[in-house]
């Protein structure tokens, strides 16, 4: 106890210094300035959160990087929130999880966090007074991860094995302590079950294997926003009627570079082609250089010129806008799922769930998703454009969806939500 409190004696001195010198450097650059008041902001933002608070009997918050950690949590969110009984949270470590959020419209209170001070952390349990903390994935911080514990019991959803952990001593020792508090770990997996007990140390007793939040999310979301996916179908109509449609998404330049090697042989092929490209990094700079690799064709900008305008006439409907990728996939055929080529693969879920045909480079290992997909032989590994072209001449195009077998292997991997909302609120019954 007095090592666990003089640690965090000096690690409030050590943020304290971090945010002096924060302070000072944003004085010198603009940009950093920005950064470092959206921080600051969240103190103000979370304030009202008090009041809102006692309105109800139980609290829980959920902590999440960013927003693909925040599509994990969705499920529990909603599953919290229509109870009537339960305030509900949320807190993002990183500024895109926040922009990702409004997107989404969220209606439940979110903000930023604004450092992991202790006190920070210890003014918000005392405020909150949470019944339970979820946080997702990976996000574990020291302040956070001893304060809150002393204070609401934690629990650490959708755990994976992490690979380099297996490598790198000081992160493997690390992440086993920021673990030792949580009162229960629901991994995806047996084999991730493995990993945290014999690789991170946790007792079996905090393990349950519940599968992954993040399938009930993807299948939830087929049915939310099918309003959307309409309208989308109807402002395209003009794009896609008479065409089979091709989306590139969460793609960069190595995917792209890739594609329009093959494109005019692709094009010989089947000519009612149609392409949606939807970059990941939307950046001037980035898009700047996607829209100069498809100099010579026809290109449609949603940005500029909206959806509606696109028809017959353009080969490439370039989506520089957030967040409409799910229901994008929901107008096309087959996916080319960004990332793999040079990194490693984005959401492969979005497309899996609507029995698209789906392709990624060979970097996916970190994906379980795309790991279980290429195991059960449902998606093509790629390595260059001309594997793609090959790949999509042996395909048929004669069902809808026309990969049925890819939806039924999303489908039932359903259930963890509900599995770890019967283990937390077990106790709320006695």
């Amino acid at each position: 106890m007095l090592l666990k409190s003089a640690f965090l004696s000096l690690y409030e001195g050590l943020w304290v210094v971090i945010l002096g010198l924060s302070r000072l450097w944003a004085s010198m650059s603009k940009s950093f300035a920005i950064k470092l008041r959206q921080r600051e902001d969240a103190l103000v933002r979370i304030s009202t959160w008090p009041r809102m608070r006692v309105r109800f009997p139980r609290c829980i918050l959920f902590v999440c990087s960013s927003a693909g950690e925040y599509e994990q949590a969705k499920p529990l969110i909603k599953r919290f929130a229509t109870r009537g009984d339960t305030a509900v949270f949320i807190l993002f470590f990183s500024p895109s999880g926040i922009r990702f959020a409004n997107s989404q419209k969220e209606e439940i209170p979110f903000s930023l966090v604004a450092s992991d001070r202790p006190s920070y952390w210890r003014e918000i349990c005392t405020e909150l007074r949470p019944d339970a903390v979820f946080c997702v994935r990976y996000e574990l911080w020291p302040g956070m991860v001893n304060i809150v514990s002393e204070f609401a019991p934690i629990y650490l959803i959708d755990g994976v094995e992490a690979p380099h952990l297996r490598e790198k001593a000081l992160a493997r020792r690390l992440r086993s302590k920021l673990i030792t508090p949580m009162k229960k770990i629901s991994v995806v997996s047996a084999g991730d079950a493995e990993f945290y007990q014999t690789v991170l140390n946790a007792s079996p007793e905090q393990i349950f294997v519940t599968g992954d939040t993040k399938y009930d999310r993807v299948l939830e979301r087929l049915v939310e926003r099918e309003p959307k996916l309409l309208d989308l179908k109807v402002q395209l109509k003009n794009f896609t009627t008479g065409r089979r449609v091709i989306v590139l998404g969460s793609a960069w330049p190595r995917d792209l570079e890739e594609f329009m090697r093959v494109y005019p042989a692709l094009k010989t092929f089947d000519p009612k082609i149609a392409v949606i490209l939807a970059p990941h990094d939307l950046s001037d700079d980035n898009l700047e250089t996607m829209l100069k690799m498809l100099e010579g064709v026809s290109v449609c900008r949603v940005s500029s010129d909206t959806y509606s305008s696109a028809n017959a006439s353009h080969d490439v409907l370039f989506v520089d806008v957030l967040g409409d990728l799910p229901e994008l996939y929901g107008c096309a055929e087959l996916a080319w799922v960004g990332g793999a080529l040079h990194f490693r693969v984005h959401n492969v879920l979005e497309p899996a769930c609507r029995g698209l045909y789906i392709c990624f480079g060979p970097h996916f290992q970190t994906s379980q998703e795309a790991k279980g997909l290429v195991a059960e032989n449902l998606a093509r590994v790629i390595h260059t454009g001309s594997e793609f072209l090959e790949w999509y001449k042996s395909l048929s195009f004669s069902s809808s969806p026309p990969d049925q077998a890819m939806a039924n292997a999303v489908s039932k991997q359903k259930g963890a939500s509900d599995r770890i909302m019967t283990q937390v609120t077990a106790s709320w019954r006695q």
